[in-house]
C-alpha cells in the first residue's frame, strides 16, 4: 500500500477548504433556478473534480504492489481526467470570451473552430499517451515521445494564449464602457492565462516525475493539478455569477423605485424567471 504524503492530502484539504468558503455564495448564486450548461459546468468543476480526486487517491493506494493492468488503470485515470478537466476550463473560458463579443455569427465562428483545431490536437496526443501505457513495465510508466508532449502543448497552449489574445481585444472594444464586469473579465483573464500555462506545463513534467523519480512525486504533482483546476474553473463562473446577478438586482430595484416614484404598477419580473440570461452576456450596467 502506498499512502498517500502530506503533499497529496494538502491538495486535498485545500480542495475541502475551497469549497467550504464558497458554500454560502453557491447556494445564494448557483442553487436557484433552473439547470443549465454553466451550472452544470461548475458542478462538475466543484463536486465532480472532488470526486476524481478521491478516486485519483484511493487508486494511487495499491500502486505499491499493484499488477502492471492495476497501475495502467491508475496512469490512464490520471491521463483522462487531465485532459477532460483542461477542456472544461477550455470551455469555459469560451463562453466568457463568446459574451465579450456579444454572441455574434462570425465570433462564434471563430470561437468554434479555435476550440476544434486545439481539441484535436490535444486528444489525439492522449490517445497516442494512453496506447503507450499499455506498453509499459511493471509499474513504470514507458518512455514516451517529445513528439506527443509538444504536440499537446501546440494544442493547449495555443488555444490558452489565443483566448487571451481575444480577451484582451474584446475588452478593448469596450474600453468606453467599463463596467465591473468588464474589469473583472480583465484582472481573472490574466490571472487564468498565467496560472494555465503554469498547470500545463506541470501537467506535462508530471508523467515525467512519475516515471523517473519517486511515485509520490508525481501523486502530489496530479493532485494540485485537481486542486487548482477545480478551484479556478469554479471561481471563473461563481464570480462572473455573483457580479451580475448584484447588478441585476440593482438595476430592478431602480426601476421599482422609479415606478414607485410616478405611481405606475411595479414589474412583476423576478431575478431568477429569466435564469439562463443570468449568466456571462451581461456587460452593462
Amino acid at each position: 500500500m502506498q499512502f498517500p504524503g502530506p503533499v497529496s492530502l494538502s491538495a486535498f484539504a485545500v480542495q475541502i477548504w475551497e469549497l467550504a468558503i464558497h458554500w454560502s455564495d453557491e447556494v445564494e448564486y448557483l442553487w436557484k433556478g433552473r439547470i443549465n450548461s454553466v451550472k452544470s459546468l461548475y458542478f462538475a468543476s466543484r463536486y465532480g473534480l472532488l470526486i476524481a480526486q478521491i478516486t485519483s487517491e484511493v487508486m494511487s493506494y495499491q500502486v505499491g504492489h499493484a499488477t502492471h493492468a492495476d497501475c495502467t488503470s491508475v496512469f490512464m485515470l490520471r491521463i483522462l481526467l487531465a485532459q477532460i478537466t483542461l477542456t472544461m476550463v477550455e470551455i469555459i473560458l469560451l463562453i466568457r470570451v463568446y459574451a465579450l463579443y456579444s454572441q455574434g455569427r462570425h465570433a462564434k465562428l471563430v470561437f468554434g473552430a479555435v476550440f476544434a483545431v486545439s481539441f484535436a490536437l490535444e486528444s489525439t496526443a492522449t490517445a497516442r499517451m494512453l496506447v503507450r501505457l499499455v506498453n509499459g513495465v511493471d509499474c513504470k510508466p514507458p518512455v514516451v515521445e517529445k513528439s506527443i508532449f509538444i504536440q499537446f502543448g501546440l494544442g493547449a497552449g495555443s488555444f490558452q494564449f489565443i483566448i487571451f489574445i481575444l480577451s484582451m481585444n474584446g475588452l478593448l472594444l469596450r474600453r468606453g464602457s467599463r463596467t465591473p464586469l468588464t474589469a473583472l473579465m480583465l484582472k481573472e483573464g490574466v490571472v487564468a492565462f498565467l496560472l494555465i500555462v503554469a498547470l500545463l506545463v506541470v501537467m506535462m513534467v508530471h508523467y515525467e516525475l512519475f516515471r523517473t523519480f519517486d511515485r509520490g512525486i508525481g501523486q502530489a504533482a496530479f493532485a494540485w493539478y485537481i486542486t487548482l483546476i477545480s478551484a479556478g474553473a469554479s471561481r471563473l463562473i461563481l464570480n462572473m455569477r455573483r457580479l451580475t446577478v448584484k447588478s441585476m438586482r440593482r438595476r430592478q430595484m431602480r426601476q421599482q423605485s422609479a415606478c414607485r416614484t410616478i405611481g405606475s404598477e411595479e414589474p412583476g419580473y423576478m431575478l431568477y424567471d429569466s435564469d439562463d440570461e443570468v449568466y456571462l452576456t451581461s456587460f452593462y450596467e
